[in-house]
């Protein structure tokens, strides 16, 4: 296994209205942080997804998380800053031009995260939340997450009130 490996996705524009400030920036000043360590040595291999660079579909985010997963890493890292959906079974949004598209399902994260684990292609997985119904998200997906939780090294963060949108 080599260094870890991270994807850090953004999304201000969304295609169709409702778009947001400050995800795209956040990814920006996240990716020097965590690319190294304070002594210079690599720390993640992080690869950035940003709505500014191109249309961040459904399908195009489901592709990148595969590809993340599918690669062996000692430590392999989730960040997505944006907008959560509290349909289904709780989704991060992603670009369109029509309402037919709730984005990626959150168990859809967590079944390539368990899947790497189980595989031995990484002994960590770090996921961080920073979108609206972070809290449905980890309530509707709560059953996966606890089967989940079986497997050591899958962590989640998250700052939620069961009250905030």
């Amino acid at each position: 296994m080599k260094q870890g490996r991270g994807l850090l996705v953004g999304i201000d524009d969304y295609g169709k209205g409702n778009g947001l400030h400050g995800c795209e920036e956040d990814v920006k000043r996240l990716l020097p942080l965590l690319s190294k360590h304070e002594n210079g040595q690599v720390n993640f291999d992080c690869r950035t997804l940003v709505s500014s660079q191109q249309n961040v579909t459904s399908e195009c985010l489901k592709e990148q998380i595969v590809r993340l997963f599918d690669t062996k890493a000692d430590h392999t890292l989730f960040y997505f800053s944006g907008h959560g959906n509290d349909e289904f079974d709780g989704s991060f949004c992603t670009w369109s031009r029509s309402s037919d598209s709730l984005g990626v399902p959150f168990n859809y994260l967590l079944q390539c995260a368990h899947e790497a684990l189980s595989r031995g292609y990484t002994s960590q997985v770090i996921i961080l939340l920073d979108c609206c119904f972070e809290f449905k998200i980890w309530e509707m997906s709560l059953v996966y997450l606890v089967y989940c939780l079986i497997l050591y090294g899958l962590s989640i963060m998250a700052s939620f009130r069961d009250d905030e949108y």
